[in-house]
């Protein structure tokens, strides 16, 4: 067998391999948390892309949870108000659908998107920043309209 054929041999099996080597480890670490691969401690849980992509997580995450109340606002209600408070004990499920720098009109398409999503959905804290109310309709890198146009 000559040369030439040995090599494409070895790198047409050494191509799928490393693909799916690599495949694999993303699916397991999850660095966007989009997968349902399974939480390990200390592996895959703390997930610092979800902080950088939150319109493409919470988008995500949002269908996961069958919540009864939603946080919508910027960072503010995302870092400053926690779902889990005994304030917000006979509002449970509650889940922080807080972004950071979400103008109203994001803040608005989320909600119509949570809406379709969440069968439960009774109550809605809405946190409006001056920011948001200057700008209304701007909208920041990372927000899409097809994400949240599907099902």
């Amino acid at each position: 067998m000559n040369a030439y054929r040995i090599f494409n041999y070895w790198l047409a099996g050494l191509i799928p391999s490393f693909s799916l080597l690599v495949f694999g480890f993303n699916w397991l670490i999850n660095p966007w948390g989009v997968t349902n691969s399974p939480k390990i401690q200390s592996l895959n849980v703390s997930k610092q892309a979800t902080v950088d992509n939150a319109r493409l997580y919470k988008a995500v995450d949002l269908i996961r949870h069958n919540a009864q109340t939603i946080l919508l606002g910027t960072s503010r209600v995302e870092t400053g108000i926690n779902p889990n408070s005994s304030l917000l004990k006979e509002y449970q499920p509650v889940y922080n659908l807080g972004i950071p720098a979400a103008s109203l009109y994001e803040q608005r398409r989320y909600l119509e998107y949570a809406i379709a999503h969440q069968q439960e959905l009774e109550l809605v804290i809405l946190g409006i920043d001056l920011w948001s109310i200057t700008h209304p309709f701007k909208t920041m890198e990372g927000f899409s309209e097809a994400r949240l146009k599907s099902k």
